[in-house]
C-alpha cells in the first residue's frame, strides 16, 4: 500500500512538473562517523573505523514545480570501505550497494537545498582479512540525506550532502579462532559529487 501511494504521488508530481532535468552524477564519499561498536564474545568494547574515501556513480532526475520546489529521485551504485582496528587485529569491510534517494527541496537562484530518505540495497560485503569469514548481514537499510547543491551554467551541478544512518546495520562474522563478532557497518558519511545534465 505504501509503495502504491509513493508511486501515485510521484506520478502526480511528474505530470504537474514544469521542468524536468535528467543527468549523470559521480563523486566521492568520506566516512564522517568513525565510532562503531564491537562485541567480542561477552565483552563490550568501543573501537574506531578509520576515515576513508570511496566512490559512487549513477543518474538523477530533477522535477521542478512552482516557486522553485522540486523532487529529485536518484539511483546510483555506491562502494564504501571502512577500516577497523580492534586490539592487534586490523581488517577492512567493503560494501557494494545500490542507493535510491528521494530528495525534496527548494531552489533559490542557482542554489538548491534538499533533504529526504535514501533506500539502500546491499549487493555484497567483502572482508579484507584472511582470518575472518562473514556470517550474516542485513541487505536493506533506510537512511536520511540532506545537503546543498549549486548549478554551474546549464549542464554542470555540484552537490555536498551528509548521509545519516537512521539505524545500525549489523554485520556478524567469526574469526578463524571461532570468536564471534558484530560490528555496525552503516556509518554516516559526507558525499561530494558532480553532475552533468543530459536533458533539460
Amino acid at each position: 500500500m505504501k509503495k502504491v501511494l509513493i508511486f501515485f504521488l510521484l506520478t502526480t508530481y511528474i505530470i504537474n512538473a514544469q521542468k524536468a532535468t535528467f543527468g549523470l552524477k559521480g563523486g566521492y564519499n568520506i566516512i564522517a562517523d568513525n565510532t562503531t561498536s564491537l562485541n567480542q564474545i561477552n565483552t563490550n568494547l568501543k573501537d574506531k573505523a578509520s576515515p576513508n574515501v570511496s566512490f559512487l556513480g549513477g543518474v538523477f532526475l530533477n522535477l521542478e514545480a512552482i516557486s522553485g520546489f522540486f523532487i529529485q529521485p536518484e539511483v546510483y551504485f555506491n562502494q564504501l570501505r571502512n577500516d577497523y582496528k580492534i586490539g592487534n587485529e586490523s581488517f577492512s569491510i567493503i560494501n557494494k550497494r545500490i542507493d535510491v534517494p528521494i530528495l525534496f527541496g527548494k531552489k533559490i537562484s542557482i542554489i538548491r537545498f534538499y533533504a529526504g530518505p535514501v533506500f539502500s540495497t546491499y549487493l555484497a560485503d567483502k572482508i579484507m582479512n584472511t582470518t575472518i569469514k562473514s556470517l550474516k548481514n542485513e541487505e536493506f537499510k533506510v537512511g536520511l540525506q540532506y545537503g546543498v547543491g549549486i548549478n554551474l551554467g546549464k549542464v554542470v551541478t555540484l552537490d555536498a550532502r551528509y548521509d545519516h544512518a537512521i539505524s545500525e546495520r549489523t554485520l556478524e562474522f567469526f574469526t578463524t579462532s571461532e570468536q564471534f563478532k558484530t560490528v555496525n557497518n552503516r556509518l554516516g558519511f559526507i558525499q561530494l559529487s558532480v553532475g552533468y545534465i543530459l536533458f533539460n
